[in-house]
């Protein structure tokens, strides 16, 4: 209905001589066929090495200014040490379970490549951050948890327009949507 609806204003804009109309162009057209490298993220590494040298900093200048008075100061910085290392190592963690391979995308469903196997994704990517030259996805795995994708225009900046109009594309037709409606 929707895409019907979208038809019949571009259909009505056009005969008005507005030409292209953008909104109705991206539901009557199918995005192209992307396979998209998926690589270790030198710019989120970078990022988060200064979040943990500059609140490594904060800590050692909350130490040596005065983490207390009494016998107990050494408690203090060791628990705040303690609870330092702990979130530079999940973090480090997770920096390490991005996933690696390729998105690609068939023109009707996604799918994850990783040494020549291909595995179709459970879930539509959602984007959770868009920056332009980098994006952020979101897709849910077999175990309902929420996998990051983090892609980077500059690992294949031939490939980078294609993998936008494929994330932002609807890419299947609503479920109660008739045959005719469906372009």
């Amino acid at each position: 209905m929707l895409a019907s609806w979208y038809q019949s204003m571009a259909r009505s804009l056009r005969m008005q001589g507005a030409g292209f109309v953008f909104g109705a162009s991206i539901l009557l057209r199918h995005s192209p066929a992307v396979i998209y490298p998926l690589r270790r993220s030198r710019l989120v590494h970078g990022l988060w090495l200064l979040l943990m040298v500059s609140s490594a900093m904060v800590l050692l200048l909350w130490s040596w200014l005065g983490a207390g008075d009494g016998q107990t100061w050494w408690l203090r910085i060791g628990a705040a040490a303690l609870v330092w290392l702990l979130c530079a190592g999940l973090g480090w963690m997770a920096l390490q379970r991005l996933p690696l391979g390729a998105l690609h995308w068939s023109g009707t469903a996604w799918a994850w490549q990783l040494n020549g196997q291909s595995q179709p994704l459970t879930g539509v990517p959602v984007v959770l951050w868009d920056v332009q030259s980098l994006l952020v996805l979101g897709v849910i795995d077999e175990r309902q948890r929420m996998q990051r994708l983090v892609l980077q225009r500059n690992w294949a900046p031939h490939s980078w327009a294609d993998l936008r109009r494929a994330v932002y594309s609807s890419a299947h037709p609503p479920q109660n949507a008739a045959p005719s409606e469906v372009h």
